[in-house]
Parts: C-alpha cells; structure tokens; sequence
C-alpha cells in the first residue's frame, strides 16, 4: 500500500469523525432548543469535539430557537396556502348565490320602492284637506255651536290668565319665604343670628302666603275643569265638519 493511499484515508477518516462530531452537535443544539433533557457530561464533550465554547453553543441554540418558530410559522403557511383555492371558490360561489338573490329579490324591491313613493306623494298632496273640509263646511248648525263654544273658551281664558299669572308669583313668592326662614332656622341654631325678629316676620309671611297659593290653585283647576268639556266638543266638531 502507497504513502498516498494511506494519506488518503487518514484523511477521510478525519473528515469522516469530524462530520460525525457535528451531526451529534447539531443533534444536541437541537435537543436542548426543544426543551429535551440531555446528560451534561456527554453534551459538554460534544462541544469539545467540535471545539467550540458555552458562549457560543448557547447562540447557536438560541438561533435553533428561532428556526423552530420560523418553522412553525412556515408550516402554518403551507397550510394556508393548500386552502386559498378553496377559500377562493367558497367566495366566488357565495358571491354568485348573493348576485342571483339580488336579481331575484330586485323586481320585488322596485314595486315596493315606487309603491312607496306614490304613499309619500299622496300623503303630501293631500296635508291640507282637512283644513279645506272645515273651511267649505255648510253645517250651519254646527258652525253656530262651534262659535259659541269658541266665545265660551275665549270666556274662560279671559279669567285664567290673571290668575294663571298670580299663581306663578305666588308660588315663586311662598318659595322665597321657606328657603328664607329655612335659611334663618339655621343661622339661629348656630347662634350667628341673634335677633329673631326677621324669622318671625318670614314665618307669619310664609303662614299666610300658603292660602293664597292653594285658593289660586283650586281657582284655575276650576276653570280647567270648565275647559275640558269645551275643549272635547270642539275637537269632536272639527271631525265632524269633515263629513261632506
């Protein structure tokens, strides 16, 4: 046998361990990447044989790390890639199924569109009919009742105006007295008030203003009270003047 055969071979068996020392390696960076237990004595001689330190099998599995998610990421892609036609076709025929019920649904819409227009216009055309019914109305009897009942309002609110208006003061007034002598109580309590002689004043004005509110109040519920048949026979006049 040659010098050069046995060279060659030394050669080979040298490349041949120091493929097998990475293939552990890798095997080992793999391992640990994925979280598997591995005996510390064989790993560390395993980064000696490939005579590399902890610094840099602790990058190496940290790389390992991020190609185990890059892969992770790649396999959901092919997924979704090996479902796009499908997804596609599901649109397409649901896009097709939507156009024929529009196209179905299209002359139903049309007559229900132009049906409805012809509602709103008639219904504009027609805002002043009763206006003109009750001006044209030739019911003599009931126009003669419809203007007394009108002066027998006018009547009525002639007298719940003023009254109407002396109740508000009123009312706003008897609330100027209770917070007033609400307001005096108190200070009186904390002594910061010594002469009372206001308190009695706001008191005999709050005693005596109560009456007066009560007695304009029955006063307008009165004449609501004459009011309201007024008011329904009115509004019971106005549709009859709607008959022809």
């Amino acid at each position: 046998m040659s010098v050069s055969t046995i060279l060659d071979r030394i050669i080979s068996r040298k490349k041949q361990a120091k493929l097998s020392a990475a293939d552990a390696y890798l095997s080992l960076v793999r391992s640990v990447a994925n979280g598997d237990e591995r005996d510390a004595d064989e790993a560390a001689e395993i980064i000696d044989d490939v005579g590399k330190d902890a610094s840099q099998f602790e990058i190496d599995v940290s790389t390992m790390v991020e190609r185990f998610a890059l892969a992770e990421r790649l396999r959901k892609r092919v997924e979704v890639e090996r479902e796009l036609p499908e997804l596609k076709t599901k649109l397409e025929e649901s896009q097709r199924a939507l156009s024929d019920a529009a196209k179905k649904l299209q002359p139903a819409i049309d007559v229900a569109f132009t049906r409805l227009q012809d509602a709103e216009n008639q219904m504009l055309s027609s805002l002043n009919l009763e206006a003109k019914m009750s001006e044209t109305c030739l019911d003599e009897s009931l126009l003669t009742r419809e203007r007394e009942l009108l002066a027998q309002r006018m009547e009525v609110m002639q007298k719940r105006t003023p009254l109407v208006q002396d109740l508000d003061y009123a009312k706003q007034y008897l609330r100027t007295c209770s917070s007033t002598v609400e307001s005096l109580v108190r200070a009186k309590k904390n002594e910061s008030h010594p002469d009372h002689q206001d308190l009695r004043h706001w008191r005999r004005e709050l005693n005596s203003q109560q009456p007066i509110v009560n007695q304009l109040s029955r006063a307008v519920a009165e004449l609501d009270a004459a009011l309201t048949p007024i008011t329904n026979e009115l509004f019971q006049i106005s549709r009859e003047k709607l008959a022809p």
